[in-house]
């Protein structure tokens, strides 16, 4: 089951551009430490009735608690998915301990360990494999973790003691580092030992990276990067086509910024052909004020959404117009702000 657990995991990182003050993933309200209100200790979103999402923060704005619920369906069993990190930190702002829980897919705990220069070098994983609930894949098995709101109820979850009390801890990732501190290659494992996955990455003499390489059970690619004044112009993904035994061009990703360094436009082709655009407007705070959508047409409008936000940096308002659809929503939120004294 864990399989589901860390593909989701590496989906989130990859998925989640943040820009700015916003990231676009449905009702995020995670932030930059330089984006919080100063002494921040508890964020609560809600939408009507509904808390969507939490964030909850130590006396350093380090994140030690995570709730984020999105709504997937009627249909789909308790209608909403449900994500929660936890995080245990040592004295230097270090993670070694995260909770990191899935109503669809499972519970696991990652223990950290780094070398002298702080780079984390070693994750071992324990996880409920062992529950055998593969089965329940698609039927929101772990819908319960839904009421867990704060993190002291997580890790006094009787779930969680369990877990720590009977799973077996393994050896996830291992890292390895350069001397400047850049992240040079990632082998993941199995429980059995077996390597899931190796990545490797390259970088210049500014340290932005410009290769990455990734090979593991589910296939083989490669990204190029060209960076100019340490900021991203174009990456290149290349697959390899085990049918043809070839690499080949996949997809191509464009970015544009202003006169700030904003970034204003991305543009994506697959194989040559134009598959969507997205393009940004900020207020004087650099905060996302509209986002267009482009998508199989480089110039017909597929959806424009916009943003208005509080005095704290939020999001209280979103309007998303759907041209496809000639639909139109609005949406608003709710926050409740804890400070430390």
């Amino acid at each position: 089951m864990m399989k589901y657990i860390t593909t989701i995991s590496l989906l989130i990182l990859v998925t989640k551009l943040s820009i700015g003050q916003i990231s676009f993933l449905p009702n995020d309200i995670s932030k930059y430490k330089d984006y919080l209100p100063e002494n921040i200790k508890k964020i609560t979103q809600h939408k009507c009735e509904s808390i969507l999402n939490v964030s909850e923060y130590d006396k350093s704005k380090n994140l030690i608690f995570s709730y984020y619920k999105q709504y997937v369906g009627e249909e789909w069993n308790f209608k909403y998915l449900t994500m929660i990190t936890g995080n245990v930190y040592n004295e230097s702002g270090q993670i070694l301990k995260s909770y990191n829980l899935h109503s669809n897919a499972g519970i696991s705990i990652w223990y950290y360990e780094y070398d002298d220069k702080g780079n984390n070098t070693k994750t071992f994983m324990k996880n409920n494999d062992y529950e055998h609930h593969d089965s329940l894949i698609n039927q929101n098995p772990y819908h319960f973790i839904s009421e867990i709101k704060k993190i002291q109820d997580l890790i006094n979850h009787t779930r969680i003691k369990d877990i720590e009390l009977n799973a077996a801890k393994y050896l996830f990732l291992e890292q390895t580092h350069d001397n400047e501190n850049n992240l040079i290659t990632e082998v993941a494992y199995k429980e059995n030992g077996d390597t899931s996955s190796l990545q490797r990455y390259n970088y210049d003499e500014n340290n932005n990276k410009i290769y990455f390489r990734n090979e593991s059970t589910i296939g083989k690619w490669e990204y190029y990067y060209e960076n100019k004044k340490n900021k991203l112009l174009q990456s290149v993904r290349i697959n390899y086509d085990k049918r043809k035994k070839r690499n080949r061009i996949s997809y191509i990703t464009f970015y544009k910024y202003d006169i700030k360094d904003r970034l204003i436009q991305i543009t994506k082709y697959d194989k040559g052909v134009f598959q969507d655009k997205y393009v940004y407007e900020y207020n004087s705070l650099n905060q996302v004020t509209k986002r267009l959508s482009y998508v199989y047409d480089n110039e017909k409008l597929s959806r424009e959404e916009k943003y208005e936000y509080n005095k704290e940096g939020n999001v209280i308002k979103k309007i998303d117009q759907d041209y496809r659809s000639e639909k139109e929503k609005i949406i608003e939120y709710m926050y409740e702000y804890e400070y430390y004294k």
